[in-house]
Order: structure tokens, then sequence, then C-alpha cells
């Protein structure tokens, strides 16, 4: 490559926050909304949603350049991908899209803090660890959790393929956000008895009618675990902790299963990443003061709790599931 092209590769680096910024804000002004409602003028939008007319004529501009949104200033409308940041979208992925740019995003700002310190400059910026911060903060709780359940609506959809539930009378989801990995179950095994595993702060943005597929159980699962089923997943919830946190919660894990439970582990395993999980590891360490293991350093962690390791399966192209018995 030549100079002139990895210089133009750089600047055009150098500002590609614009783009998802853009996005982001679109999302939190509920703007895909809004035109997906019928408000498809700028005028219209400019008084409905209180906006400068201007500033929403250059955003409007942007969203048709990267292929957002489609039409005329006095005939808006929406294209698919757009459609996918609206909130009623059955794929929808809005909070997804909000939650990088708020507390991640300052997180990132201050990165030269974790670089100096090994330690989070989430912690640095906020004063408070990322899981207690959030269950104090409403908004942000919301948008997160949201954001979580989108993410992973689509990486779980499939799970059963991977995994025979049939043979297991009772299965819980520790940590399992909003549930999205025992819809999926729920799908294919409906009459299989599930339990949700959360805090409080989250099974209040349960929608009303989660106790058709499943029973939400409120705990710390780095307190206790209850000893209800015979088969526990969690899903991308141990990358989150550091090994001594680790630790405490598979050894909750393992107190909770009968004799020969199992137990399915959703992760990244580092070394099936072409890129090694370099910069995820970073965004780890800097929100929650953790990182993406390898295969070898979730054995230790699983063999240190008493369990054994039967295999891993991938479930898709970035995650895989290990699965261990007591």
């Amino acid at each position: 490559m030549k100079i002139e092209e990895e210089q133009k590769e750089l600047k055009d680096l150098f500002t590609t926050y614009w783009q998802y910024l853009a996005l982001k804000t679109t999302c939190t002004l509920n703007i895909f909304d809004h035109i997906e409602q019928g408000e498809n003028s700028i005028d219209r939008l400019s008084k409905v949603l209180e906006l400068d007319r201007t500033a929403l004529s250059f955003l409007i501009d942007g969203l048709c350049t990267f292929g957002f949104i489609k039409g005329k200033k006095d005939g808006l409308s929406l294209t698919q991908k757009g459609s996918l940041l609206t909130e009623e979208h059955p794929q929808t992925l809005k909070y997804a899209c909000m939650l990088w740019g708020e507390e991640h995003l300052t997180a990132w700002q201050h990165l030269e803090h974790t670089l100096k310190t090994g330690q989070p400059s989430f912690e640095f910026c906020f004063q408070k660890p990322f899981f207690e911060w959030l269950a104090k903060e409403e908004a942000a709780n919301k948008i997160y959790h949201k954001a979580m359940f989108e993410y992973a609506r689509d990486d779980y959809a499939l799970i059963t393929n991977f995994i025979d539930f049939s043979t297991h009378n009772v299965l819980m989801d520790v940590g399992g956000g909003l549930g999205a990995l025992l819809r999926a179950v729920r799908k294919k095994m409906p009459n299989l008895s599930m339990y949700l595993l959360e805090t409080e702060s989250v099974i209040k943005l349960l929608p009303v009618n989660y106790s058709n597929l499943f029973s939400a159980i409120s705990g710390d699962f780095f307190k206790e675990i209850p000893p209800l089923a015979d088969a526990i997943t969690m899903s991308r919830v141990i990358h989150d902790w550091n090994d001594a946190k680790a630790e405490v919660l598979l050894n909750n894990v393992y107190n909770a299963l009968p004799s020969g439970g199992k137990l399915y582990l959703i992760e990244i395993i580092k070394e099936n990443l072409k890129d090694g999980a370099a910069l995820l590891n970073l965004n780890m360490q800097a929100i929650c003061n953790s990182y993406e293991r390898t295969l070898d350093e979730y054995k230790v962690l699983l063999f240190a709790a008493g369990f054994k390791f039967i295999c891993t399966k991938p479930l898709n192209s970035l995650q895989s599931i290990i699965i261990c018995e007591k």
C-alpha cells in the first residue's frame, strides 16, 4: 500500500466515531421510531421532537448517505437497516446501538488510566465498579440489559441445536439478563422447568408475561445459588469477572448442582478468534477489570471448583459452549 493510501486510511479512521455517534443520537432521540410512525418530514420531526431544523437536516443527510433513511426531506422512510433501529422491530438493535456511546465511551476516553495503572478506567471515571454502579443507575441499567438481550437473542437462537436439554429435569440460567437464552430453549422445550437467577434491578425490566416462559428468582450469585436445577447455564458471565471473583461464582454453581449435574458455559475462547480478542480484552479491563480467557484458563478455574471438563462445542462465529459435569 502506498503511503498516500495509508494516510487516507488513517484520516478516515480518526473520524469514524462521527457516524456511530450520529446513529446513537438518532436512536436516543427516537427519530427512527418517529419516521416509522409517519413523522416523515424534517419540518414535522423538528417540530414534534423540538430539534433545530438545520442541525436535524444535516443529520438526516448523513443517515441517507449511510443507508439508514431514504426519500426526500418531505417524504422520508426507513431502509431495512434503519428499521432495525426502531423499538418494535422483532430483530431490533436499538439498545445495542445506544449502549456504546455513554459510560463505555467515557471509560475509553480515559483509557490512559488503565494503561498506566492496570485498573479499570470506568472506576476512575464513575467511582464505583461497573455492575455496582449499573444497579443504581436506572436508565443505564435499562439500556445495558436491553442491549445485552439484543445480542443474546441472536447469539443463542440455535442453542438447542448444540445442547440436548431433554436430558435434564430443571434448567437454571444464572445471570441470564432478560432471559434470551431461556426463551430460545422454551421454543423447543415447552415442558422443561426453567429458572432465571438475576438481581432485583434486572428482574424489574422483564416483560409482564415472562412468567409464561420461566420463573425468575432474585438473588446474588456471589452469595448463593439455589439448588433447584440439574443443569445450569451461564452465558457471557465469567468473562465479566477476574479470577478471584470467577472462582467464588463457580464454587457456588458447583454447590448448587446435584452429583452428575451439568454446567454449560457460553464464552469466547480467546484462541479461537483471529485477533486473540485483543481490543475486547482491553475493553473488559477498562470496564470491569476482567478479560477473555483461553480454554486452558477456563479449565483451571473449573477444575479448582471441582468440575469435570467434558468438551467444547462451537455455538457461533464468536462463542463456544464449554460443557462440564459435577
